[in-house]
């Protein structure tokens, strides 16, 4: 049977409640460096994607947002970097050098690409990550009607109740 127990006032989605610099900052700041974040995973040459998503990562768990930031990252990026794994290390047949590790025969090309990518996806989920962990969804709503920007405005937000369903 599902029993549904809301945890608080402040308990909305990922957003874990503080008083760090990030918490404080206005949302439509924060946005903005999402959006630049976003747009430097993508310029940066692949050497600079990682830095990024390392300093992103260590602004989120020392910030504030830490158990849940640090868990849903894990969470998200494990997973994605199997598949890379798998795919671009050992099914993709890649031109160059081939190594034999566990048994396993990896492309080194195919390597490089998977930590490339993963560096991008990291810095964007990280940015993002950072958003939702320290943002309010009422303190962006009212930051966009303190611009009176509500009218042309549309915010969606989407749940899978899982904060708030919990099963006995």
């Amino acid at each position: 049977m599902a029993v549904a127990r809301p945890n608080g006032a402040d308990h909305a989605l990922l957003y874990v409640p503080g008083r760090s610099f990030l918490h404080r900052l206005n949302p439509l700041t924060k946005l903005t460096l999402v959006l630049w974040c976003a747009v430097a995973a993508f310029a940066l040459p692949p050497q600079g994607t990682i830095p990024l998503a390392l300093l992103a990562i260590a602004v989120g768990i020392f910030a504030g947002a830490g158990k849940v930031f640090a868990r849903r990252l894990i969470f998200t990026l494990t997973p994605l970097a199997l598949a890379l794994f798998v795919v671009h290390g050992m099914l993709v047949d890649h031109e160059g050098e081939r190594a034999a590790f566990l048994g396993l025969d990896l492309s080194h090309d195919g390597l490089a690409y998977m930590v490339r990518i993963l560096g991008r996806i990291a810095a964007l989920l990280s940015g993002s990550l950072l958003f939702v962990c320290t943002t309010h969804p009422a303190r962006l709503l009212k930051a966009l009607d303190d611009l009176k920007l509500v009218d042309n405005t549309y915010v969606i937000y989407t749940t899978d109740n899982g904060p708030w369903l919990q099963f006995r």
